[in-house]
This record gives C-alpha cells, sequence and structure tokens, in this order.
C-alpha cells in the first residue's frame, strides 16, 4: 500500500476503544453524557465533531490535535482515521490486515501528514510524517501506549502505560510517573503549546502534569464509568479528554486481547464431576481463580480472571425439547455474574449444543451476552446430527460458517449495546471438530479465540495446540485438567508454548 513506510517494534501496547470527546478548561471539569456527542468546555476547546457522526459503534484509540489547535483527529484500533476542523486526511490502514491493533498517532507540525502506531510497535507513517526511531532495541517494564511528536517534527515522544517516557530525535524528557503510584494506567499524553512540558492522562480521567500547568481532571464519574482514551491540547488554551462511550470491562479498558490475557475456571455450578465450578460457591470459587490467575501475573501483560459456565449442557437423552441439551437455570447465571462482578471477573457462558443449534443456543442467553462482562464459548465436541448423540462416541464438530452466523450475532449486540471487546472461544482438540476453519473471519468487535482443548501429557497436549493454534488477528487459548492432565503443565510451561495463549482455562 502505498502512502506509509512501516517499521516493526518489539513491545506490546494497550488499545482502548472509544468515540466521547469532551473538552476541559482551568475554569471548567470536563464531563460527557452516555451518548456519542462532543462537548466543548471553555473557549479554547470548541466541539467539531466526533467518529459518532460517521459511525455511532466504531471503536475508537484515541484523539490527536492539529497544530493550529482548531481540529483532530479520532483513530480507531483497524487504522481507520475521522478527520476534524482542519485535519488532514492522508489516508489509514482500514484496508489493511493489521498483525496488532492501532494504539496511537501523532500529526506532522505541518498538519500534512501524521504516525500511527501499533501495539506491537509498528510504525506506519502517512504525509510528510518520517521515522525517527523506536523502543525496539529496549526492555520495557510495561507496554507502549502513546506517541507525540515535537514541535519541529523532528523527534516525538512513545509513553508506555505506567507513564514512561521515551524520548527520539529532538524530544526533551520532562519527567515522568515512574516514581508515583498510579490508581490507573496511563492512556495519552500530550505536549504543552508552548513546547516547554506536556500533560499525561490516565484511564480513570486523571491528568498529570510535566512542566505544564494543571487545568483540571475527568475524575469523579463513578466505578465502571467509560474510560479515559485520550487527550489533545487546544492552542488557546485548555485541552480535550476523549472519553469512550463503550462500556469498560470488569477491570478497565476495552479491547481484551492483545493488551490483556484471561485466566478461569471451567464447569457447572452444583455439578462436580463438570469442572471446578461445581465444587463451591461463585465467591469461593472466585477467590481460587483470583490464586490461580496471580500466577501468570508476570508474564507481562494484566490478568483478567474468568468463570467460564456450562450454560447449554450435552445430556445422553433427548430431554423435553428434543434436543439433547439442557439449559442453565436464569436465577443461577445471576447469581454466579453478581459475584463475578463482584471480583471484578469476566463471565464466558460455553455452549454444548446436543443436536440444537449453536446460534439458536446462543440467543437464548441474549439477556446476559448484552452485558460487557459476558463472553461465549462454543464447544463443538458436544455438536451432533441425529442419529448420534453426545457421548455416543462420536466426537461432534462445526464449521467455519456456523461459527461465522454466531460471530456476525455477538458482532451485532457489541454494537447494539455499546459493549466492550467480547471473547468469542471455540474449543478445539481434533483437526475435524472446526470444518473450514479458514472461512472464520474475524471482527474488531469479538475476541476470537480457538482453545486448545483435551487432557493428557504436556507432549500431547503441546502436539494438540501445534494444530489449533491460530495467528493474529485471532487469539489462542490454551486448557488445563487438575485431575486429568499428567501432570498438569505449571504456569511457567504453558508461558513458554509457542507463542504464550491469551487465555487459559482450567477444569
Amino acid at each position: 500500500m502505498a502512502g506509509f513506510r512501516w517499521r516493526r517494534l518489539s513491545v506490546a501496547s494497550l488499545a482502548i476503544a472509544g468515540s466521547i470527546v469532551v473538552g476541559a478548561a482551568p475554569e471548567s471539569p470536563a464531563h460527557a453524557t452516555a451518548e456519542s456527542t462532543v462537548v466543548g468546555v471553555g473557549t479554547g476547546a470548541p466541539a467539531l465533531g466526533s467518529s459518532a457522526d460517521v459511525d455511532p459503534a466504531a471503536p475508537i484509540s484515541g484523539i490527536v490535535a492539529t497544530p493550529t489547535g482548531n481540529g483532530y483527529l479520532q483513530y480507531g484500533p483497524d487504522g481507520r482515521i475521522y478527520a476534524f476542523g482542519d485535519a488532514p486526511s492522508a489516508g489509514d490502514m482500514s484496508s489493511t490486515r493489521l498483525n496488532q491493533p492501532v494504539v496511537a498517532a501523532a500529526l506532522t507540525p505541518s498538519g500534512r501528514g501524521y504516525w500511527l502506531i501499533a501495539s506491537d510497535g509498528g510504525v506506519f507513517t502517512f504525509g510528510d510524517a518520517e521515522f525517527h526511531g523506536s523502543t525496539g532495541a529496549m526492555r520495557l517494564n510495561q507496554p507502549i501506549v502513546a506517541a507525540t511528536a515535537t514541535a519541529t517534527g523532528r523527534g516525538y515522544w512513545l509513553v508506555a502505560s505506567d507513564g514512561g517516557v521515551f524520548t527520539f530525535g529532538d524530544a526533551e524528557f520532562h519527567g515522568s510517573t515512574g516514581d508515583r503510584s498510579l490508581r490507573s494506567p496511563v492512556a495519552d499524553m500530550t505536549p504543552d503549546p508552548d513546547g516547554r512540558g506536556y500533560w499525561l492522562v490516565t484511564s480513570d480521567g486523571s491528568v498529570v502534569a510535566f512542566e505544564a500547568q494543571h487545568l483540571g481532571s475527568a475524575t469523579g464519574r463513578g466505578d465502571g464509568a467509560p474510560p479515559a482514551v485520550g487527550i489533545a491540547a487546544a492552542r488557546s488554551g485548555g485541552y480535550w479528554i476523549s472519553l469512550s462511550p463503550v462500556r469498560p470491562l470488569p477491570r478497565g479498558g476495552t479491547q481484551l486481547f492483545p493488551q490483556q490475557r484471561v485466566v478461569g475456571f471451567y464447569g457447572r455450578p452444583g455439578a462436580p464431576g463438570l469442572g471446578v465450578l461445581g465444587h463451591t460457591g461463585p465467591d469461593d470459587a472466585a477467590v481460587r481463580v483470583a490464586q490461580q490467575a496471580a500466577a501468570y501475573s508476570g508474564a507481562g501483560k494484566p490478568v483478567l480472571p474468568a468463570f467460564e459456565v456450562i450454560a447449554s449442557l450435552a445430556t445422553t437423552g433427548p430431554g423435553p425439547d428434543g434436543d439433547y441439551s439442557a439449559p442453565i437455570d436464569g436465577a443461577v447465571l445471576d447469581h454466579w455474574l453478581a459475584a463475578a462482578r463482584r471480583h471484578r471477573m469476566l463471565m464466558i457462558l460455553d455452549i454444548q449444543p446436543g443436536r440444537a443449534d449453536f446460534l439458536a443456543e446462543a440467543k437464548r442467553y441474549e439477556r446476559w451476552l448484552s452485558e460487557p462482562d459476558v463472553g461465549l464459548a462454543l464447544d463443538p465436541e458436544w455438536s451432533v446430527r441425529a442419529p448420534d448423540r453426545p457421548g455416543g462416541g462420536k466426537i461432534g464438530s462445526t464449521d467455519g460458517e456456523t461459527i461465522n452466523r454466531v460471530g456476525d450475532y455477538l458482532a451485532g449486540l457489541v454494537r447494539a449495546h455499546r459493549l466492550p471487546q467480547k471473547l468469542f472461544v471455540v474449543h478445539q482438540f481434533t483437526r475435524p471438530m472446526v470444518e473450514n476453519k479458514h472461512l472464520v473471519r474475524a471482527r474488531p468487535e469479538l475476541a476470537v479465540t480457538f482453545h486448545a482443548d483435551g487432557f493428557g501429557s504436556p507432549g500431547a497436549k503441546l502436539s494438540t495446540y501445534s494444530f489449533v493454534r491460530v495467528t493474529p488477528p485471532f487469539a489462542n487459548g490454551f486448557k488445563l485438567f487438575y485431575r486429568q492432565d499428567t501432570p498438569v503443565m505449571s504456569p511457567q510451561q504453558v508461558m513458554e508454548l509457542p507463542p504464550p495463549p491469551d487465555l487459559v482455562t482450567y477444569q
């Protein structure tokens, strides 16, 4: 594709979706409604437009102001650009398949070009933007989340989620949050227009100033408020803080992978023989999940604990519906979801459809799937057609077209309810379990994950993982069995898998 140059940096980063822009000024705190509107507070930060005017459901990574202060760009994780005011439109990455999402952008001093930075550190240049260096040779404590160019365009800053600031070209260092305790990770930075300092904004809306005047924050919006995703200075005073209209994930942000790792327990409440979740109540299970998840906390990214609850259970008899599948009581799901929320966890609904259709079974749980903290897993092992029945000696299967129909349905829920990226899991331990796998489509609304299932020795499990695993934009999962695995692989062994899985569950 003409118009950009690509540099790979060996870093990971944090992508956050959003599309509300709010203004901040010395005399007024930032605020915004839940709708995708632009609210300018103070004369220095007028509302010029929003990506929501183009696509109300479009995920947005952040915002960057033009050199004049009379416009701004919003940019999405797919590399799409939305230009307002005097912002340029010099091309984007929306027609290119990215390995990782775009998480940062910076405009050139002329206003005729910009840099886009992906979460793996790839740098894309448009217009008159030039490459000045990267953190590729550095070992980072936390991933890069933001980038800002100097006034000359001959340098730029890269910023990590812990507030570490890295300078390139003629960019000057004015300080970092390395010696401070942050309540939330850094989401973005913007330089003071006078060129002598900069501001950082954290995901809870706090603003930290370095050799620049502190003008206010967007805090005090309560738990579960849309996260702050960007900050941009207005030339005549004040700055914009970009908030997401998308409801956040249990522990912040709106993107699951590759920014976070999910570690969960699997089972059917009240059924000890079907997994860990059947042995105890939800609060006790949550404590145990957190303990297991903590073993993965040093593997380079935040860990989000989860319950994977068998919602539709395959049965050996036809049952009242004749579909060989028993749905869970809704009150039980409510009880476990309430506990998951008390412990800031994700809940995944596992579908064993028997002879029923995967999509029909998924729609049975629409009330829960319309929530921001509930994902879906398909278990093809238990998907059969007459005259076969679950447990009858034949391993079930599904196909790419079926997975896409369910994916289309889930993506529609994400857009309709303005949800964060939703986890969408497909279990697999034999090749025939997923026919036409190459037809499965990736969607920015979903973290489509192929989960290597099946118990056995570490060698056998590695063999399964080798043919189940996929490449970006898809994600990988790995399942362990406390009783059947011989022996159970350690978290360190799991993280040594090529590549380390994004989702790890225990049964």
